[in-house]
């Protein structure tokens, strides 16, 4: 299938292996010229190897995306990017009396700062060469292909919150382990 990713330049973190590796494959065997990030220098190599080995093109960035220093030179090594897939985290399978608040922070930093490092450093130069998806697309993509609801939209805070005072409220006195689902009607009861 032809994606009409030619000549674009997409730096996917974390394909040095799973699922960003995938992606990285993917875009790469659609055209796209793939930044394989990755910690492991020796990883990251070898996708941007079988990359390359597949006909596509390939660079590597290695950084630690949990600190300011590794994503500037994640940024610098990928150089001006037309898509950022920030795909870098992990996930510790820890139950909630095993997780310390150091857990809960790292698991934070690598699953959501990393990325907010990434788009700083890269989305304004996306925006100047008119490139990447606005909130309404991104919206609209994730309610078709994820969470299709009646509403047609994702939730909105204050709907979150107007749920959350009810249940706190005395209007919610007689309301008791029950679940109140503030989906949009992603999900129905049967």
């Amino acid at each position: 299938m032809d994606q009409k990713l030619i000549g674009k330049r997409a730096l996917v973190t974390g394909s040095s292996a799973g699922i960003g590796e995938a992606i990285a494959r993917l875009l790469a065997a659609e055209g796209a010229a793939i930044v394989v990030h990755g910690r492991s220098e020796e990883r990251a190599n070898a996708v941007a190897h079988a990359i390359r080995a597949d006909g596509g093109i390939a660079d590597v960035a290695i950084g630690d995306l949990t600190t300011d220093a590794g994503a500037d030179a994640v940024a610098q090594a990928s150089g001006d990017v037309d898509i950022l897939v920030n795909n870098a985290g992990t996930y510790r399978h820890l139950t909630w009396l095993e997780a310390t608040p150091r857990d809960w922070r790292d698991t934070y930093e690598a699953n959501v700062v990393s990325g907010v490092r990434m788009i700083q450093r890269l989305v304004p130069r996306m925006r100047e060469r008119r490139w990447g998806r606005t909130w309404d697309e991104i919206e609209h993509g994730a309610v078709r292909d994820m969470v299709p609801n009646d509403v047609g939209r994702l939730g909105r805070p204050e709907e979150i919150a107007a749920a959350v005072a009810y249940l706190a409220s005395p209007f919610a006195a007689y309301v008791s382990g029950a679940t109140l689902r503030v989906d949009g009607g992603t999900i129905r009861s049967v």
